[in-house]
């Protein structure tokens, strides 16, 4: 083997070795969660980092008292909220993309600066506004403020992928006949699925990981999301149980595994392809 094969072969191994310990690093939070959640306390607090000989499944009955209607809040919150954001998302997306009317650029920058806007700066006023159209402790306090706040976004990744739609098959759905609601959703939404994909995937994990609204908004525990029900189920601060807070995290995060494991194709194509268009 030549010196300049076996610099090339070791340059390759080193790229790999270095690539499993940053594989192994990021799989590591995942895997240690896991296996706490199968623990005793006094096992978490005797073995921390390596499995016990026992699986202790009493963590999981107990956090899923507390977290599974959480989970289920989550899920109805983060429906909602997607639903309502590719309901008013889609039609502008298109209207911006394929229609001309008076004032589309002022309308359509307005609705991009939304996007710019810090979320801090928009807190107490929605607080407001929630409060005083009666939503406090309701799933609509979460849902609508949700939607307000990623329908710009929508929007703008939506007009950019159905701009790159070809003109031609709009063109030549028109000439049979069909209105823009039937090129809408048989020529346009069929070749953008990555795209909804992308977004559905992206709203979910926004909607779910929200913390501090849902804290200020829900206070009855029946609506509590799963953020904040699990922040509930630490505890007090001298006694935590670290395995049931454990098992909570890992049925909190199992809905998101499915939706990730539905859309990851999609998802990644929608990506892709967003960096090639860019």
């Amino acid at each position: 083997m030549g010196p300049k094969r076996w610099r090339s072969s070791a340059g390759s191994a080193v790229r790999a070795l270095i690539l499993v310990v940053l594989f192994g690093a990021s799989l590591y939070p995942i895997v240690f969660v896991a296996i706490s959640s199968l623990k005793t306390k006094s096992a978490f607090a005797t073995n921390y980092f390596l499995p016990d000989r026992h699986v202790h499944l009493d963590n999981y009955r107990a956090a899923a008292s507390e977290v599974l209607p959480s989970v289920w809040n989550s899920v109805l919150v983060s429906t909602a909220t997607v639903a309502l954001v590719l309901a008013c998302g889609v039609p502008a997306a298109y209207a911006f993309a394929w229609r001309r009317f008076r004032g589309q650029q002022l309308i359509y920058t307005v609705a991009i600066c939304t996007m710019m806007v810090p979320a801090v700066l928009t807190f107490v006023p929605m607080f407001v506004l929630v409060r005083d159209l009666g939503l406090i402790d309701t799933q609509w306090a979460l849902v609508l403020p949700y939607t307000a706040g990623t329908v710009g976004l929508s929007v703008f990744l939506l007009r950019a992928f159905f701009r790159a739609v070809p003109q031609e098959l709009v063109e030549a759905a028109k000439l049979d006949g069909s209105g823009d609601l039937r090129v809408l959703w048989h020529v346009v939404l069929p070749l953008s699925l990555p795209t909804l994909a992308t977004l559905v995937t992206l709203n979910v994990l926004w909607t779910w990981n929200q913390f501090l609204w849902p804290l200020v908004t829900i206070s009855s525990e029946e609506q509590r999301p799963v953020p904040v029900a699990l922040a509930f189920l630490t505890g007090d601060r001298y006694n935590v149980d670290y395995p049931q807070l454990m098992a909570g995290y890992v049925l909190s995060a199992l809905p998101l595994v499915v939706v990730l494991a539905i859309t990851m194709r999609a998802f990644i194509r929608g990506m892709l392809s967003g960096a090639l268009k860019a």
